[in-house]
């Protein structure tokens, strides 16, 4: 379903997933892959979004570039 509505809109930067209920997370690092395109769901984004704030860094495999590369929060 996100590669068929993906490939209808012409420019699209990224693609974000709000909420638990499709749970993209077995399949972002695959789409990321595939559409080129970083890809965020809101469960990640919220854990790197507090352990940042916290201080903390991780790098976590296997759930998309946000966890794996686990960028600094913006100033």
């Amino acid at each position: 379903m996100t590669k068929k509505t993906f490939a209808q809109y012409a420019g699209v930067d990224a693609i974000y997933f709000q909420g638990a209920l499709l749970d993209p997370l077995k399949v972002l690092d695959k789409l990321e892959t595939e559409l080129q395109v970083p890809i965020v769901a809101s469960n990640p984004a919220m854990l790197w979004f507090v352990l940042s704030k916290l201080g903390l860094r991780y790098e976590i495999a296997g759930y998309g570039r946000l966890l794996s590369s686990w960028p600094a929060l913006p100033r």
